[in-house]
């Protein structure tokens, strides 16, 4: 059976974090922290399900479940939200005439857009990197 984790809609509330970084931009503190929130809850899960369910010992499935989020929830994500959020902005500044919507919301919607089309690409990625560097030293 796949890890529901893995796959949307369920995968995609570990984004909370890139979606706090992105919302920071045009919201205020308290949504950013509920977002980082959702997906710090997600992690969790996540490593308690993958605990579960491997046949292996449940250090080894918490193990790679986090270090496998960190870089595919927790780094990754979040570091492409806040560069496009933050390139956008800085663009913006630089352009005389720019209306105001336009300045406040169009870093938060493109930094938001970029997501669901990451998440699949970036979890394989991750997987492969993971497989090639770290896994073979804590896997049997």
């Amino acid at each position: 059976m796949a890890d529901p984790f893995t796959v949307a809609p369920l995968r995609i509330l570990g984004y909370g974090y890139a979606t706090g970084v992105a919302l920071r931009f045009r919201f205020c503190q308290d949504l950013k922290d509920a977002c980082f929130v959702v997906a710090t809850t997600f992690i969790v899960c996540h490593a308690t399900y993958r605990s579960l369910s491997n046949e292996g010992p449940v250090y080894i499935s918490v193990l790679d479940t986090l270090v496998f989020e960190g870089l595919a929830s927790a780094a990754i994500p979040p570091l492409t939200t806040y560069f496009i959020c933050s390139t956008t902005r800085n663009w913006l500044k630089q352009k005389d005439g720019v209306p105001k919507p336009v300045y406040k919301w169009l870093p938060v919607t493109l930094g938001l857009s970029v997501l669901p089309f990451l998440y699949s690409t970036l979890d394989i990625c991750v997987n492969k990197f993971l497989d090639q560097t770290l896994r073979p030293l804590y896997m049997p």
